[in-house]
Order: structure tokens, then C-alpha cells, then sequence
């Protein structure tokens, strides 16, 4: 069975989605605004709009707006949201107008970061095949077998900035996604560039595949 192939949006749109499950509009659509320091949401795809009267106005203030199709700068940051029009403020101005594409909202981690870890996943993954990758460059692992990989790094970074139990669940939570990553690269033949080796094999049937590795 051949398996299905993924490209950066994909990934990062996945790792968005299981990463901030209790976000319902992390990825959408430009529109209107004129200006290259705006995004407005139409939501006319999926129903989902910046404008709201459950957040404040504060709530988007900081996160990081990526817009993967504009000219570089790509990435900006945050400083206003008006949560009755729909509008992000953004400094500093994206390369291009982001009337029309796809946009993604990162709260927590910046999207370069993402998109550095994916590569990382990619290359570790294809046992080094995959050098470099362009946005709709195809990468010959499924989606969500990277987000595994991915998530495992994003977890081990914010871990970092936790102490005590906090943070001690997060290290969990990635030695959880980091066995799952190697466990789907097991199913979908596989064989990773590295083995890390702080990753806890449970006895189980998919373990037993796992270490001829």
C-alpha cells in the first residue's frame, strides 16, 4: 500500500491542529483590507472568521500570522485585533498583500521553527534523501507521521519554559509522540536516520517491529 505524501502546509497545519485543539480558527483566508499589515477572514470556505464575540481583543496580540504564498517577510507578529471587523494588525508588514491566501495563526511557537523541525523530520525520516524543501515540495512520509516527530520537538521546546509537574508532563507527552513517530515510520517502511535514544519502547506487538532498528 502506497502511502500518502505531504508537503510543508500540510504538516504545519496538522501539528497546528492537535497542537491547539481548542483553537477553531487557526488557518483561513484573506480578504478585502488592502494592506499589507492587514488580514480580514471571509470564513466563506469553511465558516470560520476572525470576528467573534467570544475572544477579546487581546487575544490575538503577539502570536505570529504566517502567510506562506506573499513574498518574504512571511512571518509577522500581532500588535491589534478587532474582534467585531475581523482584523489582525500586523507589524511588521508581510512582503505582499494577503488579500485572497491562505493564512495560518501560531500562538505559541514561531512557524519558521515548525517548518525547521519538518525538514529536520523529513531528512531523519527518508534517512537523509530529503535535503531541502519548498513549500509544495512533496515529502514521501504521510502527514501525520511527521506531526508525530514534529510534535515531539514542539513539546520539548515549551517544556522548557515550565517547571515542575508542568513541564514534566510535557517531556511525557513527547516521549509519547516520539514513540508514535517511530512507530508509523515502522509501518509505512521506514527506517530513520537516527534512533534517539531517550524514546521508552512499550512491549508491545508494534514495539517488537521497532527494534530491528
Amino acid at each position: 500500500m502506497a502511502w500518502a505524501t505531504a508537503n510543508l502546509q500540510q504538516v504545519r497545519v496538522e501539528v497546528l491542529r492537535r497542537l491547539y485543539a481548542y483553537r477553531d480558527n487557526i488557518t483561513g483566508t484573506g480578504s478585502g483590507g488592502g494592506s499589507v499589515s492587514l488580514i480580514e477572514d471571509t470564513g466563506t470556505t469553511d465558516g470560520v472568521t476572525l470576528e467573534s464575540a467570544v475572544y477579546s481583543n487581546n487575544d490575538f496580540i503577539g502570536a505570529w500570522a504566517y502567510v506562506p504564498s506573499v513574498a518574504a517577510p512571511k512571518v509577522s507578529r500581532v500588535t491589534q485585533y478587532d474582534r467585531d471587523a475581523g482584523t489582525l494588525t500586523l507589524s511588521p508588514a508581510l512582503g505582499a498583500t494577503a488579500a485572497s491566501v491562505a493564512y495560518e495563526i501560531h500562538w505559541l511557537i514561531p512557524p519558521d521553527r515548525l517548518n525547521d523541525w519538518i525538514l529536520q523530520r523529513s531528512r531523519e525520516g527518508s534517512s537523509g534523501a530529503m535535503v531541502t524543501i519548498a513549500e509544495a515540495t512533496a515529502i514521501n512520509i504521510s502527514k501525520f507521521t511527521l506531526a508525530e516527530g514534529v510534535l515531539a520537538d514542539a513539546l520539548r521546546w515549551l517544556a522548557k519554559r515550565e517547571s515542575g509537574p508542568g513541564r514534566q508532563l510535557m517531556e511525557q507527552e513527547a516521549a509519547h509522540h516520539e514513540q508514535l513517530w517511530l512507530e508509523r515510520l515502522a509501518l509505512e517502511g521506514l527506517n530513520p536516520l537516527v534512533n534517539r535514544l531517550n524514546v521508552k519502547r512499550e512491549q508491545t506487538e508494534a514495539a517488537s517491529v521497532l527494534r530491528r532498528f
